[in-house]
């Protein structure tokens, strides 16, 4: 197992020096504006890996395609409504990102090519009418209801997100910090962020209820999910020093520390077969599900190492393992278990609780899921 770990590393090493234009330097120096083209001039060269597409909408109704960067945008806000069809924001969403929002009240599409130092989006609005603040009120009351994203449009995805524990079973609890508390919290910011994306989300729980094991798995499998994450946080009472991130898929463990690990998630269940039941059965795990359930931990991890590394450079990657887990049995398509941290290390409990690191390890999650999911369907 631990020489799988070392093949992975490298590899996740290799996407993140792909992935350094999101932290290349760019900046935004200028935007012209035409009936229907946006070209966005920056200060160097700029290619795909420097930006990402995706769709939003709002409690207002307007239909939105999205496009971050990852630049300075010094003017920090550019809006402009009544020269395209559609109106345009630009503006710092983080200290990194620059957001480039294209609305209207009626769908649109958009293509985003590179030329150089130049993003260009061309705008296909067909025949809509010139979105305008002062008619978008009875504009909306006629369009019809926005579709999802752009690479969605014939097929939503649907995800079920499955927050570790809750109820009586409060999972690994250290220095006054419950497992079912944070990844609960992280549960629904991903959540949000995959519905945003416009994916359809089932949450196994959105409360502090109990569910058990076996009946998570049967909620995937009755909305006919495409991917399953159970979120976690990891503890080890014997060794405090542990530490980091890392993703499990269903798989005979082949490590003592995977072991251990599900052990620890398995503690309610573990009593109900053998262990020779137990390898039994995993033995005779569907190898294409489990085929694609490493991928699918590979995206994962890759994306929560990329996007909680923007602003905790220090944390730890534990790489991709299998391992035992009983909550992804029965999981009649790919499914992965994410451990966010170990609540028995005082550097990860503080992150765990940190509002910003849930923040960044639910983009991650959620980067990841789509990432499969694109890959899944021949997207990019």
């Amino acid at each position: 197992m631990e020489s799988r770990v070392s093949l992975i590393r490298p590899l996740i090493a290799l996407w993140l020096l792909a992935s350094l234009g999101w932290a290349s330097g760019l900046s935004i120096q200028d935007q012209r504006l035409s009936s229907d083209r946006l070209e966005v001039i920056l200060n160097g060269s700029i290619t795909s890996a420097d930006y990402r597409t995706f769709y939003l909408s709002g409690e207002d109704g307007l239909f939105r395609r999205v496009i971050d960067v990852k630049a300075d945008y010094p003017q920090r806000f550019f809006n402009v409504t009544g020269t395209a069809p559609v109106g345009v924001r630009i503006g710092q969403f983080d200290p990194r990102t620059a957001r480039i929002v294209l609305y209207h009240p009626r769908a649109f599409n958009i293509s985003v090519k590179t030329d150089q130092n130049r993003l260009i989006v061309d705008i296909d609005a067909g025949n809509l009418p010139v979105y305008t603040p002062e008619g978008a009120r009875s504009s909306r009351t006629s369009a019809p209801a926005p579709t999802p994203a752009p690479q969605f449009e014939r097929y939503q995805p649907t995800v079920v997100i499955d927050p570790g524990h809750g109820g009586r079973d409060s999972g690994a609890s250290y220095g006054g910090v419950r497992e079912k508390d944070v990844v609960l919290k992280v549960s629904k910011l991903v959540e949000r962020r995959l519905k945003e994306r416009g994916m359809k989300v089932v949450m196994t729980r959105s409360s502090d209820r109990h569910v058990p094991l076996e009946d998570r798995t049967t909620i995937a499998n009755r909305a006919n999910a495409d991917v399953f994450v159970s979120i976690h946080a990891n503890a080890h009472p014997m060794n405090t020093r542990l530490e980091g991130l890392e993703t499990y898929f269903l798989s005979p463990a082949r490590s003592d520390r995977a072991k251990e690990v599900a052990a620890l998630e398995n503690s309610v269940v573990m009593d109900q077969m053998t262990a020779f039941s137990q390898e039994t059965f995993l033995n005779l795990l569907n190898r294409e599900l489990v085929v694609a359930s490493n991928k699918l931990a590979i995206d994962v991890q890759r994306g929560m190492l990329l996007s909680v590394r923007e602003e905790f450079e220090t944390v730890k990657d534990n790489g991709v393992r299998e391992g035992p887990f009983w909550v992804l049995v029965g999981a009649q398509m790919p499914a992965v278990l994410v451990e966010l941290g170990y609540l028995t290390n005082s550097a990860d409990r503080r992150r765990l609780v940190n509002r910003s690191y849930q923040e960044r390890a639910a983009i991650g999650i959620s980067d990841g899921i789509e990432d499969f999911i694109l890959n899944q369907m021949g997207g990019r």
